[in-house]
């Protein structure tokens, strides 16, 4: 019986080992995030990278330059990030999209719709009144079916950015460093960091870099 009791063992690890597998980790403790979801937030990180960079450049910049070339910029500047940053960048909107939900903040579809429009106008060329949804996808580095999922997304973290930097919060960077206070680090499957790492990616390029 000892053969055939080590292979029940064997296969019972193993079993256990697959379904510890459907959770990519865990954040605040006590929220687990499957893999299906650490996915979905992975094959938009560059998305959310360019979204943020191209709304704060033209929230700075919208009277110093034409848009054509702030697009152009965020592009060069927001490339296919490497692997350990991605992962790290990942879990930063994990984390952000938790907290808007903890604070109840959804944007309606009309909302959404309205961040839509919006967009495609911002993205739009010479003589388009907007730039086709396709264009926009392709900007964001999502397929296009996924774009106003994506944009309501997009949408939350900015509405929980905005009302920390209203309130109580000087800078979107000490809007930041609260949202980590309580939890410096993230335990997960795929890596572990500490999310202060970025408060330098939160400022604006200086005109120089420009």
């Amino acid at each position: 019986m000892i053969a055939p009791t080590g292979l029940l063992t064997l296969f019972l690890g193993a079993l256990a080992s697959g379904q510890e597998r459907e959770e990519a980790g865990v954040i605040f403790g006590t929220t687990k995030i499957s893999r299906d979801a650490y996915q979905t937030a992975r094959s938009r990180v560059l998305g959310h990278e360019r979204y943020a960079l191209l709304m704060q450049l033209c929230e700075q910049f919208q009277f110093a330059t034409t848009l054509e070339f702030l697009i152009s910029f965020v592009l060069r500047q927001v490339r296919d990030l490497d692997k350990g940053e991605a992962i790290k960048k990942t879990w930063r909107t994990l984390i952000l999209l938790h907290r808007c939900a903890e604070k109840g903040i959804r944007p309606t579809a009309e909302d959404t719709r309205g961040e839509r429009d919006a967009f495609l106008r911002l993205l739009r060329k010479e003589g388009q009144e907007a730039a086709p949804a396709a264009e926009a996808a392709t900007f964001l580095g999502i397929p296009e079916r996924n774009l106003d999922s994506f944009l309501q997304e997009a949408l939350s973290i900015r509405r929980l950015l905005d009302d920390a930097v209203r309130g109580e919060f000087a800078s979107v960077r000490e809007c930041y460093e609260e949202l980590w206070n309580e939890h410096a680090f993230g335990r997960v499957r795929f890596a572990s960091f500490d999310p202060r790492d970025y408060a330098k990616d939160l400022l604006p390029p200086t005109d120089k870099e420009i």
